[in-house]
């Protein structure tokens, strides 16, 4: 009888929520496409507008996670200002190249 009881409690969670296993693999799913999405973004911006836009992205993209994570006024601002710093750098770089 107590080991009824003990199979009956461990298997308690699953049936509070039964599409568990689905949801884990249809996150799975949607994080790889996500990441794919990225991938090809990434790329399209590199040729496009060169490694100089890529790199001010990818920084705004992680410093923006971070934000997500932990929420920092002092990141915020420094955020916004290495934005218009690297914006600007990259614009006298495509004036100059002549793109």
């Amino acid at each position: 009888m107590a080991n009824e009881a003990a199979v009956v409690a461990k298997g308690a969670g699953r049936d509070l929520d039964p599409d568990r296993e689905n949801r884990t693999y249809e996150d799975r799913e949607h994080r790889a496409r996500v990441k794919l999405l990225g991938s090809l973004l990434g790329e399209v911006l590199r040729d496009q507008a060169g490694g100089c836009v890529l790199r001010a992205v990818e920084t705004l993209r992680r410093g923006f996670i971070r934000l997500h994570n932990k929420d920092s006024p002092h990141l915020r601002m420094r955020l916004y200002r290495n934005a218009c710093r690297s914006w600007r750098s990259c614009r006298n770089t495509a004036r100059v190249c002549g793109t």
